[in-house]
């Protein structure tokens, strides 16, 4: 009987193991970064496909969407530290480049 209990759980559990993947939500596969990335290169694609299409304004145009993709959730970053150190450097460049302390 022990036999036949032991395979009887093993045989639920997989049935449950299973059942668990199919259920799980499933991801989009790409972020929403990623996505807005690939747009901005299909956007730069067709710019340049354009009749008389201005490379350099393409191009432009292109940074431009991929700086925004960077920040596309927002900056969270509340970090208002300022650099306090008031150390100086002594020394004095002197024509001629050398360096006198």
């Amino acid at each position: 009987m022990e036999k036949r209990d032991s395979n009887l759980l093993l045989t639920v559990l997989a049935l449950a193991l299973g059942l668990a993947f199919i259920v799980a939500p499933r991801t989009s596969g790409q972020s929403q970064r990623g996505q807005c990335e690939q747009d901005c290169t299909r956007t730069y694609q067709d710019c340049r496909r354009a009749a008389n299409a201005n490379q350099a304004a393409c191009r432009e145009a292109e940074r431009t969407c991929r700086d925004r993709c960077k920040n596309i959730r927002g900056n969270m970053n509340t970090n208002t530290n300022t650099n306090t150190n008031g150390n100086a450097n002594g020394n004095t460049v002197v024509v001629g480049g050398g360096l006198v302390g």
